[in-house]
């Protein structure tokens, strides 16, 4: 406490929090860097590439915005954040703050070792100001080109670009990828993304739980490149062996092998499963990739056709049971509202017949994703033609 202020600070491992009487929160990543915020009802998502994004709702909460903040605004936002750190860190070192009260898994802490803990984060936090994290951002552009989308359940991946762009990249309502051309690193260039993001990561990359293998198609790659990849990857990281399956036991080698992660997950178009056999995915699996997320977007025939979606509904089906066949789990990703009025009832019945013949069990996923119709791309274009709202 300082003045009569409760100020807690929360340490959860990839990263840490600061609030003030409950207002703002801060939170931070293991190597200082912003990562969020919380003000007057507003939140803030600061990219790694130094964007910010600000997310708000109005109209009694119907209606919610999102927007980048940009100019003096990001700047004055950050600068604020760092400076209200660096007051608490002033206030631990002058002896301000009157107590220091662990609670949750760390009640035992005594108020020295607390202290400390709070000090070395701070101090942590201390080295990053505005200029340095603008400087972070280029140093981050360098390495990733745009990282485009990730699915939910891996937000806090540590991304590996072993691909750039999309080898299909033709679909009416994507913009994903359609500003780079399709390309695949050389095993050499693997390893040379892989220095690079672990240096600018640091100790916080060992925090995250899994890879996540960008761009779109990842898995796309001939089989014996492909394998070549994977195993360039494991030079660099441990995985949990696919035979620990008790989450206890899970646990537990994580405990030991605290650079270890649950293992790699990635895109993949179901077209591109056409190339591989059960006998190649059990390969990929003993390799440790643990999840592959197939853009279904809808299980209706004439709905992928409009949106020029390869593959169709049986293509579809075939693929998720060759890959859960190989012991790999399917994350499944379909649109709500793609198809407009007109394919409305279709579209979803079929998507839902499809998704029940893909025979999903435990470990699979499914995503239902709001369908976006972002102005210029073909789908606008296609809709408007044929009168589709």
């Amino acid at each position: 406490k300082r003045d009569n202020r409760a100020i807690v600070f929360s340490d959860k491992g990839p990263s840490v929090s600061l609030s003030y009487d409950g207002v703002p929160i801060d939170y931070f990543d293991r190597e200082g860097r912003l990562v969020g915020m919380f003000v007057d009802d507003h939140h803030f998502r600061r990219g790694l590439d130094n964007r910010l994004l600000e997310k708000f709702r109005i109209g009694n909460g119907r209606q919610r915005i999102r927007r980048d903040v940009l100019g003096s605004r990001k700047c004055d936002l950050v600068t604020a954040v760092y400076e209200r750190a660096q007051q608490v860190l002033d206030a631990v070192r002058d002896g301000a703050v009157s107590a220091f009260t662990p609670q949750g898994l760390g009640a035992h802490i005594d108020q020295d070792v607390a202290r400390a803990n709070v000090l070395e984060r701070l101090e942590t936090i201390e080295r990053w100001d505005w200029d340095r994290l603008v400087i972070d951002g280029e140093r981050f552009r360098n390495i990733y080109a745009p990282v485009s989308i990730l699915p939910p359940d891996q937000y806090l991946a540590l991304v590996v670009q072993m691909t750039i762009g999309c080898s299909y990249n033709k679909c009416t309502f994507c913009d994903f990828y359609r500003d780079r051309p399709f390309s695949i690193k050389s095993a050499d260039e693997l390893r040379i993304h892989i220095t690079q993001l672990l240096e600018f990561f640091g100790e916080s990359a060992w925090l995250r739980q899994s890879l996540f293998l960008l761009d779109g198609n990842a898995l796309v790659i001939p089989q014996e490149k492909l394998l070549e990849r994977l195993d360039v990857i494991g030079e660099f990281f441990e995985f949990t062996p696919v035979g620990i399956t008790d989450p206890t036991a899970r646990a537990r080698w994580r405990r030991e092998h605290p650079h270890g992660f649950d293992g790699m997950y990635a895109f993949l178009d179901a077209f591109s499963t056409l190339k591989k056999t059960v006998s190649d995915w059990e390969r990929i699996r003993e390799r440790a990739v643990r999840r592959v997320y197939l853009g279904l977007e809808s299980g209706d025939d004439e709905v992928l056709q409009f949106i020029r979606k390869p593959g169709d509904r049986a293509t579809m089906v075939d693929a998720a049971r060759t890959i859960r066949a190989a012991g790999i789990n399917v994350g499944v990703i379909a649109m709500v509202g793609v198809g407009g009025d007109r394919y409305a009832e279709q579209h979803m019945q079929n998507t839902i017949d499809t998704i029940n013949d893909m025979e999903l069990g435990e470990g699979d996923i499914v995503y239902l994703s709001d369908f976006v119709n972002h102005p210029g791309l073909p789908y606008e274009r296609l809709a408007a033609e044929q009168q589709i709202a």
